[in-house]
């Protein structure tokens, strides 16, 4: 609902459990609210105002691809300033009741996305909540959490569960408190996902896309993509990681592990004190607890999504079924369908928590995701990847832990394809090389990716010869 006091506008939106007000437009994202009490005011400011808070401020971070800075936070006596060089300043007090926004070039829709998801960290810090760089579904009445870093999947996993018939929670960034009987719960934050183009236009009806100013993204909402309206318990969590191939998902992870998972796809990364740590250990603790941890380890795709999409809604209702509290063992397979078949084992345990052993492998037959892993090349042998590497000069590739093969940056793939640093970034955001996203915006890239262009490269020349 819109407000007029003067000359002034101002809306009112929920997201991630907090009533705003807002001056800048937050429809795409937030959800829309009848006028009270405001949690959070979203107020334009002047350059004057933000320069004299930058004055008074010191370097804590600085973020993005070496030589172009994506983001710098900085920590002034009472708040913080997110400065996106050259687009934005967000200064957020201490207390978490404003956002300050000062635009320094154009933005267009990608706005509200800052704000509510990079600056908003800052702000669910001070409500005592924890922002976790997830999307979030609702199936039957539990949420679902999917964690990963950019690129790994989340919005297009979240927009397939909506489409299978789940209500969208959250996108990007997830919300989650503890109840007062230390319950870890979800508040419901957007009502459209943000997707890759190439992916939305394979999934969505036209009619369900708002194609947004920027080239590589679009809203993906309408009639098939419901939103939750209130706080869902936390029924499952997942962690994505890149595979060629097949997707897999594994047993749930021991207690530590999980609590590390949840620990590590926490949005806020400057936010560290002793008492922060605690909370977010406490937080972790009950989301091990209550829902437990996956790994999924896939290649994005429409019929991947798909496929793992209705293998996940079936387990949340398996798990709620009345004979309850099941352990899975040995081997789940997904068929075309999605439907789980195979070896699987069954067996109550009493204790109202599910628990995997052996390796859960999700194999798509007939028309799913099997389907998409069939066309793929298969995974680079790593010796020989590693000597190519070395041919070249380069000696450390990143390590991605649970990761299946290496990461190359940017540089690092220049080196191997024999081009340009910009070559490669411009070959990534034309989809041309599959790329992941670190929380902070370094791109990297996963080998067998790199070495079907190299493998394209050299037949290419191979026939103009």
């Amino acid at each position: 609902m819109t407000e007029t006091n003067g000359h002034e506008t101002r809306s009112w939106y929920r997201s991630a459990g907090l009533s705003i007000m807002s001056a800048v437009a937050l429809d795409e994202l937030a959800l829309p609210a009848a006028p009270g009490v405001a949690d959070l005011t979203i107020e334009l400011i002047g350059e004057r105002r933000a320069s004299e808070f930058a004055s008074s401020t010191h370097h804590v971070l600085t973020i993005g691809e070496e030589g172009a800075p994506w983001l710098e936070v900085l920590r002034g006596d009472d708040g913080y300033l997110a400065r996106w060089p050259e687009k934005l300043d967000v200064l957020i007090p201490d207390g978490g009741r404003q956002m300050l926004v000062h635009e320094r070039g154009p933005l267009g829709d990608s706005l509200p996305r800052l704000l509510l998801c990079q600056a908003m960290s800052f702000v669910l810090a001070a409500h005592g909540r924890e922002g976790m760089h997830a999307s979030a579904v609702e199936i039957d009445g539990r949420a679902i959490v999917i964690s990963g870093q950019s690129g790994r999947g989340k919005s297009t996993l979240a927009t397939a569960l909506c489409q299978e018939g789940a209500r969208l929670l959250a996108d990007d960034l997830t919300s989650i408190r503890l109840t007062d009987e230390g319950i870890p719960i979800v508040d419901p934050g957007s009502h459209r996902t943000w997707m890759w183009r190439e992916l939305a236009v394979q999934m969505v009806d036209g009619g369900e896309r708002r194609e947004l100013e920027r080239s590589h993204k679009i809203a993906v909402g309408g009639e098939r993509i419901a939103a939750a309206q209130e706080p869902v318990p936390i029924g499952a969590f997942y962690l994505l990681r890149y595979k060629a191939g097949t997707p897999e998902v594994s047993e749930l992870l021991p207690q530590r592990e999980a609590v590390r998972a949840f620990v590590s796809g926490l949005f806020n990364f400057v936010l560290k004190d002793a008492s922060r740590l605690e909370t977010q250990f406490v937080v972790g603790t009950a989301v091990a607890h209550h829902a437990g941890a996956r790994v999924l380890r896939w290649e994005v795709s429409p019929e991947a999504a798909r496929a793992v999409a209705r293998s996940i809604i079936e387990d949340v209702r398996a798990a709620r079924a009345p004979a309850a509290a099941p352990v899975r063992n040995g081997t789940a397979q997904m068929n075309g369908n999605g439907h789980v078949n195979g070896t699987a084992q069954v067996n109550g345990n009493g204790n109202g928590h599910e628990n995997g052993n052996g390796n859960g492998h999700v194999n798509g037959n007939g028309g799913g995701a099997g389907a998409h892993a069939e066309a793929l090349a298969p995974a680079p042998d790593r010796r020989r990847l590693l000597d190519l590497l070395s041919a070249v000069g380069v000696t450390d590739a990143v390590d991605d832990d649970g990761f299946d093969e290496p990461l190359l940056r940017t540089s690092q793939v220049a080196a191997l394809l024999r081009t340009s640093d910009r070559t490669i970034r411009t070959w990534a955001e034309a989809g041309k090389l599959t790329f992941i996203k670190t929380l902070g915006g370094r791109r990297l890239f996963p080998a067998s990716a790199v070495m079907h262009v190299l493998n394209e490269m050299r037949h290419s020349a191979r026939e103009e010869a």
